[in-house]
């Protein structure tokens, strides 16, 4: 199941929770993070406990 920047902005990390419900589905968590290499690294960080299957990451903002 997709969660994107929209719904995640709207209801915080818990929806991730919802999303997955009892079934323990995959999350696509699609926040298409896209910034300078530090910053991209450190929300990364922060939305990693989430546990998401994907995380769409672009990787134009410098080569780390």
């Amino acid at each position: 199941m997709k969660v994107g920047l929209e719904l995640y902005l709207r209801y915080g990390p818990d929806v991730v929770a919802s999303v997955r419900g009892a079934s323990r589905v995959q999350v696509f968590l699609d926040l298409k993070l896209h910034d300078i290499p530090a910053t991209v690294a450190g929300a990364a960080r922060a939305v990693a406990r989430l546990k998401p299957a994907y995380l769409t990451v672009h990787a134009a903002g410098g080569p780390r």
